[in-house]
């Protein structure tokens, strides 16, 4: 125990019994290890240990599994002759389990602390806990496991990976018995009637990966308490032999499958961890600030429009201008790029989603990346308004254009793949609005961006035009709550601004019906002195190569 950290140790009557799971094919070099580290190092006696064969072929295994048997009546070995499904071997042998406990182990555990079972047990026993899980520690003696990040690296990564043992990490999370959302199969403590409650592990969605988060948080909709304690040490080799077969490639689909299903199925918490601060980063497993989206975005309340910016090169700088616009709370904005300074991806649709922008604007040339991404945030992003802007002149759909050159030919498709997945263009002419229309309903003239570049040589009267026209461009139209009115026919050319309607007046429409109304606040406010009860932070554990990446 380290200095400064407050350790509850809960006493309980009750001595119950546990079934170790632990799926396995061949791989006797660390499974012998990991069975025998259990019956000699496990203080608590109370167990039995169930070994899954799922396929082995290896004579030396099979060998194994007949004198392991023998040897010691806790160990029986069950077969599962199925392709690999981690879902449905667990399953399985919890139907076999005699315990009131199931513990999931992965087969390149091995025990370093005696007492690691007794800790788990003196916080699962709890009648407000469903789940506990354990530090892992790599080969090294660096942590491996210490709690997971929901939205890390896109759907969820672990923390202080690879930090040393005893380093505390962020606020001592590596240190601290603390509630999380999840913790990873790897090592993972449950009660069997709580496992069965929530139809144990999905077999059809989550077959390889992110079994254990969707575990995890099926238990904690429940109302049980998830809890992560350091004092609970085992070693983890970490996806010894599933990493390789998860990177082949007849296994991308899997992987991309199941990660897509998680985000649908549990996007809401996946982009709003409670045990993590909403500032902090979700691009790096380091915990840091995050400094990619506006820091003091109110999630709250709308005081203004709020934009996120992918521009595509510095041809397309309406930065003054936007600049302006929330130098006067009309709107605040950030840019993304596709390569920033740091080398970091496009942003992940639970970092948007974690930061609620109202407008994603793109503009035409964006790079490759920034296609499928949008592709994205149209899937798991809908609350988002997504805008396209077009100003190239001289891209027009083939039916207004028929002798085109092959290049002009694909930017056309790159440009209709682009808009099935926005909801608005912008373009800088009629001519263009025009010939766009039959393609997307929501076309908008706005003055060409070229022209703004020349920002300081503006008339005041000249640039108060301009931003009135773009925010009436990027305000949501009426089924979003109100409807800049501006039509095609209203800019006859690129110079002309629109005036029939009143921008400022829609905007203003718009922004109302966004704010929080007084007796929301009030209620805010009585909630925020009525004694919150602090609870353990439901902490969304997935594993990067998580127990299920590396049962086998």
């Amino acid at each position: 125990y380290k200095p400064g950290v407050f350790y509850v140790e809960y006493q309980h009557d009750a001595t119950p019994f546990v079934s170790i799971i632990i799926p396995t094919k061949d791989k006797l070099e660390i499974l012998e290890p990991c069975v025998s580290s259990l019956l000699e190092k496990t203080g608590y006696q109370h167990f039995e240990v169930i070994v899954v064969d799922n396929n082995s072929s290896e004579q030396a295994t099979l060998e194994y599994f007949e004198k392991i048997q023998r040897d010691d009546l806790r160990v029986k070995v069950i077969r599962y002759p199925k392709p690999y499904n981690y879902s449905a071997i667990n399953n399985m042998a919890a139907k076999q389990a005699k315990g009131d406990y199931l513990v999931l182990l992965n087969n390149d555990t091995a025990v370093i602390k005696e007492d690691w079972l007794d800790r788990m047990l003196s916080l699962g026993q709890r009648e407000d806990v469903g789940i506990v899980g354990a530090r892992l520690l790599h080969p090294d003696t660096t942590i491996q496991h210490a709690g997971v990040v929901v939205g890390m690296s896109g759907v969820a990564d672990h923390s202080h990976i690879g930090v040393e043992t005893e380093s505390p990490g962020y606020m001592g999370q590596n240190l601290t018995m603390r509630g999380v959302s999840a913790v990873t199969a790897a090592c993972l403590l449950i009660k069997k009637d709580v496992f069965f409650s929530v139809n144990g592990l999905d077999e059809e969605h989550f077959a390889v990966l992110f079994n254990d988060v969707d575990l995890c948080l099926k238990v904690g909709k429940k109302g049980f308490r998830i809890v992560y304690t350091p004092y609970a040490v085992l070693m983890h080799h970490g996806s010894f032999s599933l990493k390789k077969k998860v990177n082949k490639p007849d296994e991308a689909a899997r992987r991309r499958y199941e990660t897509l299903t998680l985000l649908q199925k549990w996007m809401p918490v996946l982009a709003n961890d409670p045990a993590y601060n909403r500032n902090l980063c979700l691009y790096s497993r380091d915990v840091i600030q995050d400094e990619r989206l506006v820091q003091h975005w109110d999630m709250h309340r709308h005081d203004c429009l709020r934009l996120v910016l992918f521009p595509a090169d510095d041809r397309f700088s309406v930065a003054p201008l936007f600049s302006l616009l929330q130098e006067n709370n009309s709107l605040r904005f950030t840019h993304i790029t596709a390569d920033d300074d740091a080398g970091r991806r496009m942003l992940e649709p639970v970092e948007l989603e974690r930061r609620k922008p109202d407008v994603l604007l793109f503009h035409v040339s964006m790079p490759d990346s920034c296609q499928v991404a949008l592709e994205y945030y149209a899937a798991f992003n809908q609350s988002m308004f997504k805008v396209l802007v077009l100003d190239d002149q001289q891209c027009f759909p083939s039916r207004k254009c028929k002798k085109r050159a092959k290049q002009s030919r694909e930017k056309e498709q790159r440009i209709r793949k682009m808009l099935a997945s926005c909801d608005r263009l912008l373009v800088t002419t009629q001519q263009l609005a025009d010939a766009w229309s039959g393609i997307i309903d929501d076309v908008k003239i706005i003055p060409d961006s070229a022209e703004i570049q020349n920002w300081h040589g503006l008339s005041s009267n000249k640039r108060q035009q301009y931003m009135d026209a773009w925010l009436a461009a990027l305000t949501p139209p009426g089924n979003r709550v109100a409807d800049a009115g501006l039509e095609t026919s209203e800019l006859a050319e690129k110079e002309v601004i629109p005036c029939d309607t009143d921008p400022q007046a829609a905007y203003q429409t718009w922004i109302e019906a966004h704010r929080l109304q007084e007796h929301d606040i009030q209620q805010y406010t009585l909630r925020m002195t009525s004694g919150w009860s602090l609870q353990p932070a439901i902490h969304l554990l997935v594993t990067h190569v998580s127990g299920q990446e590396e049962a086998l």
